[in-house]
C-alpha cells in the first residue's frame, strides 16, 4: 500500500467534503436563489456539481492508485493533471482579479493532494 496516495486521495476526499458542504451554502444556493437567468443557473448548476464530480474522482483515483500492484503513473496522470489546472486557475485569479494569494485559497488543497501524489509516485 502506498500511504502516500491514500494521503493524496484523503486530502481530495477533504476537498470534496469542504465544497460540498461549505461551498455549496456559501456559494451554489445563493446563485441558484439569485436573479440570474434560468439557463445561466442550469449551466451554473451543470458546472458546480462537474466539479464535485472531479473531485470525487480524483480522490478515487488516488486511492486505487495506492494498492499494491496498481498502475499508479496512469491512474495518476489524469487526477494530476486536473489538480495542476485547477491550481493554476485559482492563482491566476486570485492575483490578477484580487492581488491576493489568500482570497482564493482553494488552490492550497489542490497542490497539497498534487504533492503527496507525487511523492507517492516517487516511491512506486
Amino acid at each position: 500500500m502506498n500511504y502516500w496516495l491514500v494521503a493524496a486521495g484523503l486530502v481530495s476526499a477533504f476537498t470534496f467534503g469542504i465544497h460540498v458542504f461549505a461551498g455549496g451554502p456559501e456559494l451554489h444556493l445563493p446563485l441558484m436563489q439569485s436573479a440570474l437567468p434560468p439557463v445561466a443557473k442550469s449551466v451554473w448548476s451543470v458546472v458546480w456539481h462537474s466539479i464535485s464530480a472531479m473531485i470525487l474522482l480524483n480522490a478515487m483515483a488516488f486511492l486505487l492508485a495506492a494498492r499494491p500492484h496498481a498502475q499508479a503513473r496512469v491512474i495518476c496522470t489524469y487526477p494530476l493533471a486536473v489538480s495542476f489546472c485547477i491550481t493554476a486557475l485559482f492563482l491566476f485569479y486570485g492575483v490578477t482579479q484580487h492581488s491576493s494569494l489568500t482570497v482564493l485559497p482553494q488552490w492550497t488543497l489542490f497542490v497539497a493532494s498534487s504533492v503527496l501524489a507525487i511523492i507517492g509516485l516517487m516511491n512506486v
